[in-house]
């Protein structure tokens, strides 16, 4: 299994079976959870789904990396964004 992680990407990681890409995010766990037992990483790896190809888990990434934010913009500025991000990346993976 191979696991793609790249700081365009972060924190979002990408792994590759063979036949399947799957989209990960990694979480900072909550420490008053009260599962939260105290041992080793902080970070907690969440999958997020299951593409077919590079450009299909890449194109999600950018999705959910967009609704994560906390803010307040509009609609063309939304556009402009993803279409800026998706275009990086295209440019630099080549997919």
């Amino acid at each position: 299994m191979v696991t793609i992680e790249d700081k365009v990407l972060d924190p979002y990681s990408i792994e590759h079976d063979g036949y399947q890409y799957i989209l990960k995010v990694r979480k900072k766990k909550d420490k008053s959870h009260h599962l939260y037992k105290g041992r080793g990483d902080d970070f907690s790896e969440v999958k997020l789904g299951f593409y077919v190809t590079l450009k299909m888990a890449l194109h999600a990434a950018v999705r959910h990396k967009m609704a994560s934010k906390e803010s307040v913009i509009g609609l063309k500025e939304y556009i402009n964004e993803y279409k800026n991000i998706i275009e990086s990346l295209n440019s630099i993976f080549d997919v």
